[in-house]
């Protein structure tokens, strides 16, 4: 199958931060720049972020730059283990509160890579990390009412609608409700990836 990544792109091993057996997420990487760029300019990612106009590369490379050199938050690169290599196939987000206690959540899968269970895995492998890495407390994220596809993924993860702004989002140019959900460690539907039984130096 054709999964649309540029045949320049090698993925090594290290470059994974924590995985399972189907999914793995490592650093964000400049040199994925353009494969961010067309899952982001991809139009159902466009209307699931709320996002109307479509950057060039110049903005986006500034804004990659940028994100890059951001301390308040963790930025991942997703990859696909299915296959013989490890392929690039969404990110996710992890903004971090002031008093670094909770954080912002935020997803995107690869319009190639979807329908196959990764948002999931993903979702759960950033909140893991976020939790007995980034000591954060309480992961939250938003979401238009009317991307339901989304909000039952992050339902099987263990998140919980919290409440809702009335009329705030858009969802193909009509106004919609923008859902809150959140999780705390004790919601995780299965155990830590993160391995306890080895010393740290």
């Amino acid at each position: 199958m054709n999964s649309g990544q540029p045949d320049s792109i090698v993925v090594e091993e290290s470059y994974l931060s924590l995985r399972t057996g189907v999914c793995g997420i490592g650093p964000y990487r400049s040199d994925l720049l353009e494969l961010y760029l067309r899952w982001e300019h991809d139009p159902a990612s466009m209307i699931g972020f709320g996002q109307r106009i479509p950057l060039s590369a110049e903005r986006r490379r500034a804004r990659l730059d940028h994100q890059l050199t951001n301390e308040s938050a963790s930025r991942f690169t997703v990859y696909d283990l299915v296959g013989d290599t490890p392929v690039p196939a969404g990110f996710t987000v992890l903004t971090q509160a002031k008093d670094g206690l909770s954080a912002e959540y935020e997803l995107l899968i690869a319009p190639e890579a979807r329908g196959r269970g990764l948002g999931r895995e993903a979702t759960l492998l950033t909140v893991d990390y976020a939790f007995h890495i980034g000591a954060v407390r309480t992961v939250w994220l938003r979401a238009a009412a009317q991307n339901t596809a989304a909000l039952k993924v992050y339902e099987r993860c263990g998140f919980t609608e919290r409440g809702r702004l009335r009329q705030t989002r858009t969802w193909r140019g009509e106004l919609c409700d923008e859902v809150f959900m959140d999780i705390q460690v004790g919601d995780l539907p299965r155990p830590s990836v993160i391995p306890t039984d080895r010393p740290a130096l």
